[in-house]
C-alpha cells in the first residue's frame, strides 16, 4: 500500500537559497522519494502574491504553490487539493510552517478526518527566536500556535537542545529528533570548487542571512578584544543577503567606530560554486548566533574540511567530544578568546580539526543516512 507524505510550507522551495527550510524541505522529498518506494511525498506550499494553484519542477522535486490563506475559505485550493490525496490510514502531513496563520485552516480540516499531522519546527520555538516580535508571538502561542502543536501526533527537532526548547515552551506531545543533513551532489560540488584569492594572512568565513539573531554584531565587536599583532593579521568574510536593512546600518556603524575597514568584508549574497570557491580560500569558519539549530552553512564549511569557531548556542556542543571545532560563547569577548586560539593554531593542528570536521559530515550528516530516522516518524505513526 502507497502512503502519502505531504509536506506544507512557505516560499518557493528553492534550495539554492540561503533559507535553512527549504533546503529541508526540498530535500526531504528528494530522499523519501528515492529510497522509499512506498512512500509518495508531495510539496504543498503557500507563495505571497499568487492567486491560483500553479506547480513547478525543481531537478525532479515537484512543488505545487498556492495563494495565502487570510480567512477561512472553505474552497481553497489546497484543501480541495488535500481532500482529493488524504486517507486517514494511508497520509501523514508534515507541516513546515512555523507562526503562520495559514496553516490553522487547513490543520482544522485535515483533524476533522483525523488524518495525523507532525511538525517540523525549524528552531523556531526558542526564546531568542519568540523575542523578535515577542508581543505578536505571546498573542499568537495562546491563540492558536500551542494548540497546533499539542494537536500534531509529534514534533520534530533537530537537535537535543531544540528538544527542551519545544517543552519550555509547552508542547506535550512527543518530540523526535531528525538532523539535518547535506546532500552528496552538493559534496561534490563543494570538493570541485576552486579556491580564490583573498587578502588576510588568516582568513574566517561567515555565511547566512544578515539580521539580528545571527550576532554578527558581537562577531565583529570581538575583534576590537584581540591583540593588536592578531587582529590585523584576521580578516573575515561575511557572504549572505541583507534582512534587516537597520541591521545592517548597526553593522557598518561598528565598523567605522572602530577602525575594522580592513578586517570585515561583506561579499553579498554568493551561491553554489561561487561560495563554495570562497569557503575553500579561507582558513576557517566562524558561527555565533545566539539561539539556532546547527546551521547547514556550518556543514558545508566542515564538508569543506574547515575547521570552525562554533557558539554553544547555535546547538552544537552534543558534537563537542567530536574535537572538530573550536566553542565559544556568543560574547564578543569569548568569541575573541576563541580567534586568538585559532590564530595560534600551526597550520598542520588547523588540517587535523578540519579533517574531523569532514569525518562528521560524511559519517552522520548525509541525507541518504539522516532520512532513515525520519522514515522512522513517519512509520511509527502511520
Amino acid at each position: 500500500m502507497t502512503k502519502n507524505v505531504i509536506l506544507i510550507t512557505h516560499g518557493k522551495v528553492n534550495p539554492h537559497t540561503e533559507s535553512g527550510m527549504s533546503r529541508i524541505v526540498f530535500y526531504r522529498y528528494k530522499y523519501v522519494k528515492k529510497l522509499c518506494p512506498n512512500i509518495k511525498p508531495y510539496i504543498f506550499s503557500f507563495v505571497d502574491g499568487i492567486k491560483e494553484k500553479q506547480t513547478i519542477n525543481r531537478d525532479g522535486v515537484e512543488i505545487t504553490m498556492f495563494p495565502r490563506i487570510f480567512i477561512r475559505p472553505l474552497n481553497h485550493p489546497m484543501l480541495k487539493e488535500l481532500n482529493n490525496l488524504a486517507d486517514e490510514s494511508t497520509t501523514l502531513v508534515d507541516f513546515h510552517l512555523m507562526w503562520f496563520y495559514d496553516k490553522i485552516p487547513i490543520a482544522r480540516e485535515i483533524k476533522k478526518r483525523a488524518i495525523s499531522y507532525v511538525v517540523s519546527a525549524h528552531g523556531a520555538y526558542s526564546p531568542d527566536k519568540i523575542k523578535v516580535r515577542v508581543w505578536k508571538k505571546i498573542v499568537a502561542k495562546y491563540l492558536y500556535e500551542l494548540r497546533f502543536l499539542n494537536d500534531a501526533r509529534g514534533v520534530l527537532a533537530q537537535t537535543p537542545e531544540e528538544l527542551s526548547d519545544l517543552r519550555s515552551f509547552g508542547v506535550k506531545v512527543p518530540i523526535y529528533l531528525t538532523s539535518i543533513a547535506i546532500d552528496s551532489e552538493e559534496l561534490k560540488i563543494i570538493q570541485d570548487s576552486s579556491p580564490i584569492f583573498l587578502d588576510g594572512q588568516i582568513k574566517l568565513a561567515w555565511i547566512g542571512n544578515i539580521r539580528p539573531i545571527k550576532n554578527l554584531h558581537n562577531l565583529i565587536l570581538a575583534f576590537t578584544y584581540l591583540p593588536v599583532h592578531i587582529r590585523n593579521t584576521v580578516k573575515l568574510y561575511i557572504i549572505g543577503p541583507v534582512i534587516d536593512k537597520n541591521y545592517f546600518e548597526s553593522l557598518k556603524k561598528i565598523i567605522q567606530l572602530n577602525k575594522l575597514n580592513d578586517q570585515v568584508i561583506f561579499l553579498g549574497p554568493l551561491f553554489k560554486n561561487d561560495k563554495y570557491s570562497v569557503l575553500k580560500s579561507v582558513d576557517g569558519y566562524i558561527h555565533c548566533s545566539t539561539s539556532e539549530t546547527i546551521s547547514l552553512a556550518v556543514l558545508e564549511a566542515m564538508a569543506a574540511g574547515k575547521p570552525c569557531i562554533l557558539a554553544r548556542t547555535a546547538q552544537v556542543s552534543y558534537l563537542y567530544n567530536t574535537n572538530s571545532f573550536i566553542m565559544v560563547e556568543p560574547w564578543a569577548d569569548h568569541i575573541a578568546i576563541g580567534i586568538k586560539n585559532f590564530a595560534e593554531l600551526s597550520i598542520s593542528e588547523r588540517i587535523k580539526i578540519g579533517e574531523r570536521a569532514k569525518e562528521l559530515v560524511y559519517n552522520r550528516f548525509l541525507w541518504e543516512k539522516v532520512i532513515y530516522s525520519y522514515l522512522q516518524v513517519v512509520d511509527s505513526i502511520l
